[in-house]
């Protein structure tokens, strides 16, 4: 049986991620990024990765380290470089020597700081990284910074087709669908 082009592009991205690359999984709001993303992300652990899943949001954007709030220590956080290496090594102590996936779902909305955790993260080689973004968000320099300097596989999610939406219904429920 063919695959269909969901299967393909899923499958396209764990060899991605399995050959150390990051992935943005990049598309209108809608398409399905999230749910891609967690098909992978349910995949890979099934294959014994590490994940952690970093939660981007509007709330957090305005706030220096807010979508990485969960890994700053207590005390004092006024020495910067400091604090991002003690949010890098609580981030790279999750790994516990397997690979490494950290999610992020709306990356737009890191805030730069957390961008700078994930920079020198993906610099390092300890983690890859897969993450979702709507083609109409814009995006900090820092966050565009990083999908280059780091060379992120960027993948288009087009809108289901009809044979992978009828597939998708009929998974989803278990008896075939009726046309319309």
């Amino acid at each position: 049986m063919a695959r269909t082009a969901r299967e393909q592009v899923l499958s396209g991205i764990i060899d991605s991620l399995s050959g150390g690359r990051s992935v943005i999984l990049r598309g209108p709001m809608g398409v399905g990024k999230t749910h891609l993303l967690g098909e992978v992300v349910a995949s890979l652990r099934q294959d014994g990765w590490a994940h952690t899943r970093i939660n981007a949001n509007v709330a957090t954007s305005t706030v220096p380290f807010g979508a990485l709030a969960e890994f700053v220590p207590d005390g004092e956080v006024s020495n910067r470089p400091a604090l991002l290496r003690s949010i890098t090594d609580a981030l790279q102590s999750l790994g516990s020597g397997r690979h490494h996936l950290i999610e992020i779902d709306d990356a737009p909305f890191l805030d730069d700081q957390s961008v700078a955790v994930l920079h020198q993260l993906l610099a390092d080689s300890t983690v890859q990284l897969l993450a979702t973004a709507r083609l109409s968000d814009r995006e900090r320099a820092a966050l565009v910074g990083l999908w280059h300097d780091i060379d992120v596989e960027q993948i288009e999610v087009q809108p289901l087709d009809e044979r992978a939406a009828t597939f998708l219904v009929e998974s989803q429920w278990g008896h075939e669908s009726e046309p319309s």
